[in-house]
């Protein structure tokens, strides 16, 4: 409620190449007040606190005396997460009249935020034996909703159809593995090695423009909804991309320029100790990260899709890094 009473205390005061020492220049500051519509943000008289309910069943199995396999399943709900919409749209997108043309936006906070995990979680392990151990484990998953993140910046994007926002969430990566193991080699020498492999993360197409006209450039470009390229209808989305970009006159995007981030890495690490006297010892330590070399591109798509690079990635994760390293333990 204060919150709602500072709303209407607030004032926009812009002013252009001031003088100095008095930056209004013998004017009224009155005068530089801006008399635009405000921009206000209110609460619903029905906001409820967030609810969020987790569930998980596992079972574990022996299949011999150092081998186990462990099988899990995880649900986790979260419902009537805060959101703002804005309760006084544009009628008819960005020319369109509100119905309160007194205020500008009027962003309520909401609960009608909500987010989906679903996971199945396997892992195989075997123990130390015969000098080498491993553990492989995939996970299945899906994470959908209409908000990535719980927070003061979640907004629905289109208050006159807030379905558009229901779909995959950044971070939505379908599959994850992961191999370890670790070698006791002759000569007191351990080896071990990490794979990982993860499916790629979704992106929306932005329109680049205001296309609803509540002020943010954050509108999806007809036609589509949120996160809905590599999720399997690429070719239908690029379509609606280009239609869209041929109403700007801008040139079609080639479906080859449409960029992935799977990431595969594969990390290894070989020791071997020295003893000194006394209890203590040197390890020699080698390891080297990313080791084939792969370029793995990051989640920072060119999501404007009036822009020429749509789709594209311009930054990656590490290449090949390796070290040497000594350890002293006393």
């Amino acid at each position: 409620p204060s919150a709602e009473v500072s709303n209407f205390r607030q004032i926009s005061v812009i002013i252009a190449n001031p003088t100095y020492p008095d930056p209004y220049g013998g004017r009224d500051p009155f005068a530089f007040v801006s008399t635009a519509p405000q921009n206000i943000t209110v609460e619903a008289n029905n906001l409820e606190n967030l609810q969020s309910a987790a569930y998980t069943t596992g079972i574990s199995q022996g299949l011999t005396s150092v081998l186990a396999i462990h099988v899990d399943g995880v649900y986790n709900k979260i419902s009537k997460a805060p959101m703002l919409i804005d309760i006084n749209p544009r009628s008819g997108g960005v020319t369109g009249n509100r119905s309160l043309p007194q205020f500008g936006r009027v962003l309520q906070w909401q609960s009608r935020g909500a987010i989906d995990y679903k996971a199945l979680l396997v892992r195989l392990e075997k123990r130390l034996d015969h000098n080498y151990m491993y553990t492989v484990s995939y996970t299945l998953a899906s994470s959908t909703g209409t908000v990535n993140n719980i927070g003061p910046t979640a907004t629905v994007t289109d208050s006159e159809h807030p379905g558009y926002d229901q779909g995959p969430n950044n971070s939505d990566r379908r599959n994850v593995l992961v191999a370890s193991g670790s070698f006791l080699l002759p000569g007191g020498v351990t080896v071990g090695a990490v794979f990982g492999a993860r499916s790629t993360m979704p992106f929306a197409a932005t329109a680049g423009v205001d296309v609803n006209g509540d002020g943010n450039n954050t509108d999806f470009v007809p036609g589509t909804t949120r996160n809905v390229f590599n999720r399997g209808t690429d070719t239908q989305m690029l379509a609606l991309v280009n239609a869209y970009r041929a109403t700007a006159g801008l040139a079609p995007i080639s479906a080859s320029q449409i960029n992935t981030n799977e990431y595969y890495a594969l990390d290894m690490r070989a020791s071997k100790s020295f003893p000194l006297s006394a209890g203590r010892k040197v390890e020699l330590i080698a390891q080297a990260f990313n080791l084939l070399n792969r370029t793995n591109l990051l989640a920072a798509w060119q999501t404007n899709a009036r822009s020429s690079a749509f789709g594209t990635i311009t930054s990656a994760a590490n290449m090949r890094q390796a070290e040497v390293a000594l350890r002293f333990t006393f």
